[in-house]
């Protein structure tokens, strides 16, 4: 999730109904575990995921994902030393 996100950056992530793509969430996805990722795109039960790296890829954002995988959005970012 560079360069949004780095290497020991705490996030804050909160339930929410109100996602809209661009939005940073975390998931808890069954073949890769918790993963953080913004919102590409959503419809009424599934996300599609992205990373804002583009000289990496994920797996997880080549499919979409079932919002019942979702733990909630990133409502705040803490970054070392704090």
């Amino acid at each position: 999730m560079l360069p949004a996100l780095k290497d020991k950056d705490f996030i804050l992530a909160r339930q929410s109904s109100n996602l809209d793509p661009g939005d940073i969430v975390v998931m808890n996805l069954p073949d890769y575990g918790q993963v953080v990722k913004r919102i590409h795109s959503i419809s009424t039960d599934s996300i599609k995921l992205s990373g804002d790296n583009p000289r990496l890829t994920s797996s997880c954002c080549e499919q979409t994902q079932l919002k019942d995988h979702l733990i909630g959005k990133m409502i705040a970012k803490f970054s070392l030393p704090f």
